[in-house]
């Protein structure tokens, strides 16, 4: 590259952040920005409010579930219609997903007042209550409501046909059926209609019985009985209270339900229309006695579609039957499939599911085609069965699918999306969060008032003044705002660490009536507006440029005092520039409403309605909606923080002396753009910037979109890749759309007729089938989202390569893994023996690659030598990912050219890892058949990073494409914690689901709280809405409510409340819950205690254990007998003191009984996998001598979980062995390997509470990649496998026995607490990186080495009121390496067992502790020898005895920032060790201006002394009084060893060029280090 162009693009990429990673052979290895990198890079403050009104409990259309199939049709293509009550119908594809499109994008066809497709007919269906469909598609529905109406429309949800049976009186139809006879559509619809004496004047009048048809085909209509037809008649006595009717395939006779019988009348064809014959009684009566086999009581009715005897029925006893007349009189009873259940089938396989294990509970819908028996159900589900099975003989292997399942409502839903956001750790870096919900009235007790505070009518119906808020009660950010209880409370101040407490705030009150727009409104208002001690704001800082602070209102409908609303939030953007974001959330909000909510977001957002800085308001009407529109504009307000560029560049050194250094450009509101260059390398070390040979991003521009070579795997053979390696392409989209909506994100409907480019482009269309063509064109680089502001979207865009950010550059080139060994533990041993060198000659002159993950969805293989990118694949479950990229508030507002933008997300962001393997593989013929011997594979495993909980393994043996060979996809596994599943993808793609149960209930979820909801909304509804309104202290007419209010037990209401109670307010020790799956202890249905976790929460704040005398499962219900009694009301006052107060009672699957029925695929406590896998080679046993069994592995830290109970708190032993039979499954046997989350509360134990006051209050995961050494990477070790050590995010430093070793009685999979770092939310010692290792010369002791500070809150100087924070760097040595040793010779059980975080909290709180801390006491600690070396500069004070030393990197004196001496410092990456100095990142942030930079530092240490060797840098000089070498503005990267004892770090901040690179000369002893032979097989 000519030295031109390169500059040309240094002013593209005009600040850097790198982070370099050198290897010599292959073996080696809305997002915000690199924390720390750029000004204005401080956390917004956003506060999430959420409408907790009696309408939030509604349930919502939306996802794939449904709400009480009261009645099915099925068209020709196998879809299925479903009559949800009143929310209309929705439409089911034949692969069980809702049709979201369907309807015009709104999912469910409810009809219109003006339906503009039927001539301005009023199609409200009001409540669906029968549907049919013609041979033609054409779908029927029956309503009863809004004077009884029938509608039909066509498979689009189109409204065809609103006149049939549609009078200007009343109509009340009861059944309706649809039946194809001689080539000709027929409907009957019986039931009711009223006609007045008068139809003049409507007066008078009465109720006719009635029975129409009509031929859909000709058109022609008959009434089959007259309004004076003979009441004594029995076809007359029963048409109008049946529930089903059903007509034969031939039209011979009409079938009704009544009483539970059967009655069949004959039918005739009479001028074109099919009416019951003159004999007008039954001639076929079915009831117990008449049919052989047994006949239960009938509800809905169906035929055969092939066979006029058939009939099918559900029954009152929870079953379908399948029955044939033998005569009028005579039936037998063919096959019989239910049970009641409420348990899912629906992760089976198809046949596999026996009759009498289908869940049909309260079976109550029908439909029969020539292929498949559709039944509803009560679990909100249908079960499909094939018809043809559906035999005595096959009916256990008839079973097909379950669609559906139970709807959440509005607030469970809103509350499961806020945990969403919340648990994304790309979100919580880049932002601080607070919580609150609100509704109507002060004290908290649904309608009615409590003198002097008012109830929830008075604040929403009377007053304009209630007080809401009132001040904040607590040291902020701890503590609840003065005003909390169930009308309103802010639980959750912002804060730092506040994200981590709303998942239990979310939990802590109901809903209440009313809604009183003041409520939000002054919750935000006067929050914002509260000062520290000093007099200053807490989160308003009126000076600051960058800080952000914003409010996000989620409301479903109307608020009252909606003037003075506007007024307060207005006022708070104007005098304090807090802006609030509205959502209207739930569906069906049009009219006054609103227009209310279009007037808030303007007035909280913008001067005017259509400015550039408006935040428009945001409609989601179902959580799936809310969830993406809540991520992606939280993504939109991180990405406004920032002020300039900040690009990454990743490095590698490539034999013969190249660098490879990837950057990325950062843009605020579209993708980040991203390259490699390649760079010589002098004998030197010194880099030569000016000339680099190539840059990848450039080349992939000249090459462009249309010549790329994209693939992924869409399943069972569908478009597959193997061939050209590039099927991901417009005509896959539909395949490629089931990846894009597979985990429940929906494709937005970008491009329209109402969008920016409506008047530039004629074939825009309404709906998103364009825009999922348009997203696969937009990742393989086409403009779609028009980010020039052209118009032209089918053009590439500028920039075709996506940024990599985390992922480290891996260079593989010939296979060159060592064959030399000096004992035969190594795995070099291994690759002798089994003719690797063969593989090696073979594969000689295979070329060299680059591979790296991106952000823009993809992990890219570049030629080394050229730069060219030879493909891309995309892992399956990134696809599932891409579609929240689309952010359509963008559209036509970016840059002063008006363009298009994409929110930039994480995608592939983990880092690859290469092994060579002698496996099973895939034959390179066709990539989809396992070998049956083994051979020689080179893999690549790439876990996603942030991108998500998975990851992915590829075979690279042949990386080039050619029309035979190429890259291959082996598996991939994903942990899809939003539906509770995890996901594995085979080699073709095929995905398979492996669910799991982690449900969280609670009190308010129980039946007997429903049992009091119900009753308490009766008595409102009989008092009326205004009973409470007296202003009178002796007359009160809520009578109803009055009478209610004592709480019964179950005693009171006939030993059952759920059933029977009839008060609002139930207090007992017993309550029982549905739908909770979870595994029994014995043949009583008792469960382990220890398998649930239940707590209390007073205020949003504390937290307290919940003693329980016994849980188990009794008839299909969870039933939990609490020690003492508990409360549920809704009958009077919530505050504490009262007897009435509802106890605030959460119950989680505790960790030990979490994760699937396959304990091989439980990745259900899989995090964010940040950490890089390491593969070597495990024992099969304790003690295994049989080198052969040694199973092929990779290990890794399970993640960040972010505030998810018990993910990323274990390390996984993943299988790579095992593709052609259970691909992806882990090599443990129960589970991943469980790291115990301590707790300074103590935890449950087996018999009570277990005292741990040393335990931390971080949420614990692993982000860090975990510290292996095997007999390849260390010398003289007597053991096969590896030994594993692990630091956790709350400072446990843990070992892990992974060997062939049985010294010291040890174990495979043992674990043992070796260290801890008494790391606290206060002094915030998180463990983010990785460690380090030597063997030190002078002791021959392994030493691990690290740093702590809190990395996605780097720049955070506390809390404003005075801070604590205090990180620290480290040494600990392991003296008992190489073998294993439980700390005090106590073992701790296997990680599975009952006892296991029991007596892991009990370990870890005695453990060595780095702080010599008194809380430590004489007969619970062990002997803590660690030495703090804080001011040490020149002797080495560490001793034999001696097991640690500490450097303190500040001495907190808890003062306010502006008076403090902390300096905030913290680590910004893993430390580096070089003979013997170790070496440390740090990060200092700017006291003085929040907006800007901080410095960065390199601290440096003697490896087993700890003394100070900073001033010992080569060619460096400390500055005044510091002990630690400064090196400028911005955050520096791990420091890599290069050439000539030079280390090489980098500096994200706004330099150009060379400047951000780090070069130093390190002080290095003649000491041999251990680092670079431990990292080089990894």
């Amino acid at each position: 590259m000519n030295k031109k162009i390169y500059n040309k693009l240094f002013k593209i990429l005009i600040s850097n952040f790198f982070i370099l990673f050198f290897a010599v052979n292959q073996n080696a290895i809305s997002k915000p920005v690199p924390p720390g990198s750029g000004e204005g890079d401080v956390p917004a403050n956003i506060l999430i409010l959420l409408d907790s009104s009696a309408s939030m409990n509604r349930r919502v259309a939306g996802g794939d579930g449904m709400d009480h199939p009261h009645s099915l049709a099925v068209d020709s293509e196998g879809n299925l219609y479903v009559g949800e009550g009143k929310l209309g119908v929705s439409k089911f594809l034949p692969d069980k997903t809702a049709d979201n499109t369907f309807a015009g994008g709104k999912r469910n066809f409810m009809g219109f007042k003006k339906d503009k497709n039927c001539n301005n007919a009023n199609t409200l269906m009001g409540d669906v209550q029968a549907m049919g469909v013609t041979s033609d598609d054409i779908i029927y529905a029956m309503s009863g409501k809004n004077n009884g109406k029938v509608v039909g429309f066509n498979t689009d949800g189109e409204c065809v046909d609103g006149k049939i049976m549609y009078y200007q009186f009343k109509f009340r139809p009861r059944a309706m059926t649809i039946k194809t006879v001689n080539g000709e559509d027929h409907m009957w619809i019986v039931g009711r209609w009223w006609l007045p004496k008068n139809a003049k004047k409507k007066k008078g009048g009465k109720w006719h019985r009635y029975m129409y048809t009509k031929n859909l085909t000709t058109g022609k209509a008959k009434h089959c009985m007259s309004k004076n037809t003979n009441k004594n008649n029995s076809l007359a006595n029963v048409i109008e209270n049946v529930d089903s009717i059903a007509v034969d395939r031939l039209g011979n006779y009409i079938y009704t339900i009544y009483a539970g019988h059967i009655y069949g009348y004959p039918m005739e064809l009479k001028k074109g229309n099919i009416c019951p014959s003159s004999y007008a009684w039954e001639q076929r009566f079915l009831n117990t006695k008449h049919i052989s086999g047994g006949f239960k009581t009938a509800k809905r009715i169906a035929t055969s579609a092939d066979d006029e005897n058939v009939i099918y029925i559900t029954t009152h006893s929870h079953l379908i039957q399948k029955i044939e007349a033998t005569s009028n009189t005579e039936y037998d009873l063919i096959a019989v499939a239910g049970k009641n259940s409420s348990t899912s089938v629906k992760d089976n396989e198809a046949g596999s599911v026996a009759a009498n294990a289908v869940s049909l509970k309260k079976a109550h819908s029908v439909a029969v085609t020539s292929t498949g028996v559709y039944v509803g159900t009560g679990n909100n589900t249908v079960q499909k069965f094939d018809e043809d099975k559906f035999t005595d003989a096959l009916k256990d292997t008839s079973w097909q699918q379950e669609y559906g399942g139970a709807k959440t409502t509005r607030f469970e839903g809103a509350k499961e999306a806020i945990r969403a956001i919340v648990n994304d750790s790309a979100l919580t870096s880049g932002a601080n969060f607070g919580y609150g919900h609100w509704n109507s009235g002060e004290i908290g007790s649904g309608k009615k008032h409590n003198k002097p505070k008012r109830g929830g009518y008075e604040c929403h119906a009377l007053h304009k003044d209630c007080e809401y808020y009132l001040s904040w009660d607590g040291d902020h950010p701890f503590g609840t705002s003065e005003r909390c209880n169930s009308d309103s409370c802010l639980l959750v101040a912002i804060g730092e660490n506040s994200a981590d407490r709303i998942p239990d705030a979310l939990d802590t009150y109901d809903l209440e009536w009313g809604t009183d727009g003041n409520a939000f409104a002054q919750m935000a208002s006067k929050y914002f507006r509260e000062k520290r001690a000093d007099g200053k704001y807490i989160h308003i800082d009126k000076e600051s440029k960058c800080l952000l602070n914003y409010v996000i209102v989620i409301g479903d409908g109307a608020q009252k005092n909606h003037g003075e609303a506007l007024k307060l939030i207005r006022t708070l953007r104007t005098d304090l520039d807090v802006k609030t974001i509205v959502v209207a959330y739930g569906g069906g909000i049009t009219g006054t409403p609103l227009k209310q909510f279009e007037q808030l977001a303007v007035a909280g957002s913008c001067n005017a309605a259509g400015s550039k800085d408006c935040h428009e308001l945001i409609k989601a009407s179902t959580p799936a909606k809310l969830k993406t529109e809540l991520q992606s504009k939280i993504r939109q307000i991180v990405a406004e923080r920032l002020s300039f560029t900040a690009p990454s560049i990743t490095a590698t050194i490539q034999e013969g002396g190249s660098i490879y250094q990837a950057q990325f450009n950062y843009e605020q509101h579209g993708e980040w753009k991203g390259t490699i260059l390649k760079k010589s390398l002098d004998s030197h070390g010194n880099v030569d910037h000016d000339n680099p040979e190539w840059s990848a991003g450039l080349l992939l521009n000249e090459k462009g979109s249309d010549r790329r070579k994209i693939w992924t795997v869409l399943g069972n053979g569908k478009a597959d890749y193997f061939g050209d390696w590039n099927n991901w392409v417009t005509k896959n989209v539909t395949d490629i759309n089931n990846l894009f909506e597979y985990t429940g994100v929906e494709v937005a409907d970008f491009h329209n007729t109402t969008s920016s480019l409506s008047g530039h482009l004629n074939d825009l269309e309404d709906g998103n089938d364009d825009d999922k063509e348009g997203l696969i064109n937009f990742v393989r680089g086409k403009d779609y989202f028009d980010y020039d502001g052209n118009h032209v979207i089918n053009e590439d865009r500028d920039w075709l390569l996506g940024d990599i950010y985390h992922s480290q550059l891996v260079d593989v080139g010939p296979p060159n893994a060592k064959t030399e060994f000096t004992n035969l533990n190594q795995e070099a041993y291994w690759r002798t023996i089994n003719n690797y060198r063969s593989f090696k000659r073979s594969m000689s002159n295979r070329n060299r690659i680059i591979y790296a993950g991106a952000n823009d969805g993809m992990l890219h293989a570049f030629d080394s030598e050229t730069g060219d990118e030879l493909w891309g694949f995309i892992p399956p479950f990134i696809v599932s990912k891409l579609p929240v990229i689309m952010q359509k508030d963008l559209d036509g507002v970016v840059g002063v050219q008006n363009g298009g933008g994409t929110n930039p997300i994480f995608a592939v962001d983990g880092s690859p890892v290469i092994h060579d393997m002698f496996i099973n593989g895939l034959k390179m013929s066709d990539g989809k058949t396992w070998e049956d011997t083994p051979s020689w594979r080179t893999i690549l495993m790439v876990p996603y990073g942030r991108g998500g909980p998975g990851f992915t393994v590829l075979d690279v043996t042949n990386p080039l494409i050619t029309p035979s060979q190429g890259p291959m996809h082996m598996f991939s596994v994903f942990n899809d914690m939003d539906n509770n599943r995890v996901l594995i993808a085979d080699e073709e793609g095929t995905i398979t689901q492996k669910p799991y149960a982690s449900a969280t209930i609670v009190l308010s979820q129980s039946r007997e709280a429903k049992r009091v909801d119900m009753k308490q909304d009766d008595a409102r509804d009989l008092d009326g809405e205004d009973c409470d309104s007296t202003d009178s202290d002796t007359t009160n007419d809520c009578t109803n409510q009055d009478a209610i209010q004592a709480c019964q037990s179950h005693a009171d209401a006939s030993g059952n409340f759920g059933s029977y109670g009839t008060n609002a307010c139930f207090r007992d020790k017993k309550f029982t819950w549905t739908g909770v799956d979870i595994e029994t202890i014995d043949d009583e249905g008792n469960l382990d205690l220890s398998s649930l976790k239940i707590t209390e929460t007073v205020k949003g704040d504390t937290r307290k254990d919940v003693p329980i005398s016994s849980a188990k499962i009794v008839g299909g219900f969870l039933e939990i007998t609490f020690s003492s009694e508990k409360t549920y009301s809704k009958a009077a006052s919530h505050l504490v003191e009262d007897s009435r107060y509802t106890n605030k009672i959460r119950i989680e699957t505790a960790c030990s009984s979490k994760g699937t029925a396959d304990k091989d695929y439980d990745y259900s406590q899989l995090g964010e996998t940040w950490s890089t896998p390491r593969i070597f080679r495990i024992p099969s046993a304790t003690g295994d001598t049989n080198l052969a069994e040694d199973t092929y592995v990779a290990v890794m830290g399970g993640g960040m979980g972010v505030n998810t109970l018990c993910v990323g708190s274990n390390l996984f032993v993943i299988d790579l062995e095992s593709g052609g039979e259970k691909p992806g499954k882990l090599f443990t046997k129960n589970g991943p390997i469980r790291i115990v989350d301590t707790s300074p509360l103590g935890i449950k134990g087996k018999d009570g509470h277990v005292e741990t006051l040393n335990g931390s209050d971080i949420s614990n995961a692993t982000p860090a990649s975990p510290v292996v050494i095997t007999p390849d990477n260390a010398r003289g070790i007597p053991w096969r496998g590896a030994m594993v050590y692990m630091n956790d995010l709350e400072g446990k430093i843990t070992k892990f026995n992974l060997t062939s070793s049985t010294r010291n009685n040890a174990k495979l999979y043992d674990q043992t607490t070796l260290y801890s770092l008494n790391a606290k939310k206060l002094n915030g010692r998180y463990s983010f990186h990785e460690m380090d290792v030597t063997m030190g010369s002078d002791t021959n002791n392994l030493w691990l080495f690290g740093a702590t500070g809190n990395f996605n809150k780097i720049s955070s100087t506390g809390n404003p009121n005075g801070d604590w924070m205090q990180n620290i760097l480290y040494g600990i040595r392991d003296r008992h390496f190489p073998y294993f040793k439980h700390q005090k010779d106590i073992a701790l059980p296997d990680h599975s067992d009952a006892t296991f975080f029991e007596e892991a909290a009990k370990q870890a709180n005695i453990a060595p502790n780095i702080d010599n801390n008194d809380s430590y006491t004489a007969d619970t600690k062990l002997p803590t020898t660690c030495k703090d070396t804080t001011n040490i500069d020149n002797s080495c004070i560490v001793s034999h005895g001696d097991d640690a030393w500490v450097i303190y990197l500040d001495q907190p004196d808890g003062l306010p920032l502006d008076s403090t001496s902390n300096r905030f410092r913290k680590a910004s990456a893993a430390p580096t060790v070089f003979k013997g100095y170790v070496y440390f990142p740090m990060y200092e942030p700017d006291k003085e201006d929040i907006c800007g930079l901080g410095y960065a530092f390199i601290c440096s240490a003697e490896d087993e002394c700890g003394t100070n060797v900073a001033d010992r840098i080569k060619n460096t000089q400390l500055e005044e009084n510091e002990n630690c070498l400064k090196i400028r503005r911005g955050i520096l990267s791990k420091l890599v060893v290069g050439l000539g004892d030079r280390l090489f770090g980098n500096i994200a901040g706004p330099t150009e060029g060379k400047d951000t690179l780090v070069s130093i000369l390190s002080g290095s002893t003649d000491v041999s280090t251990y680092r670079r032979s431990w990292r080089q097989n990894f």
